[in-house]
């Protein structure tokens, strides 16, 4: 693992995000209304292999919230990640080296996740449904 690859997972999953939410959150809170979610791993929980170890480092890394992130909350502006769990995509068959069947083995429920339950939980955090949640890390991986 090199110095860089570390830097370019940070400043793609990590500087980007922070600094997209430093530059919305204002408006938001003069609003009084704002969701942001930010989109982590369930990667983070295994440290990742030698492949995904600067991934899952920047994704973990999404996962916390500076102290003025809560202060939002009075403004109902909520922040939340969420682990996002294998999910049935394309880039899984890019990948000849995974073999996803022994990865699925590993999951409690025994299958991905398709692309729309992710999307659908992603649109309730980011919705006005979501009335109170914030400050939280949310698995969505079939029990991981």
């Amino acid at each position: 693992i090199k110095a860089s690859d570390i830097l370019e997972s940070m400043n793609v999953n990590v500087i980007s995000s922070f600094l997209f939410m430093r530059s919305i959150a204002p408006e938001m809170t003069k609003r009084n209304w704002g969701r942001i979610v930010n989109i982590g791993s369930i990667g983070v929980k295994f440290g990742g292999g030698s492949k995904s170890f600067c991934y899952a480092l920047s994704k973990h890394s999404l996962e916390l919230f500076p102290e003025d992130h809560k202060e939002w909350a009075a403004n109902n502006v909520f922040v939340n990640t969420l682990r996002i769990g294998v999910t049935d995509t394309k880039i899984h068959k890019k990948d000849s080296e995974k073999d996803m069947k022994i990865r699925v083995k590993k999951i409690p429920a025994q299958r991905m996740a398709s692309p729309d339950e992710i999307a659908n939980i992603i649109y309730w955090h980011g919705s006005d449904q979501n009335t109170f949640m914030t400050g939280q890390v949310i698995s969505v991986s079939g029990g991981e």
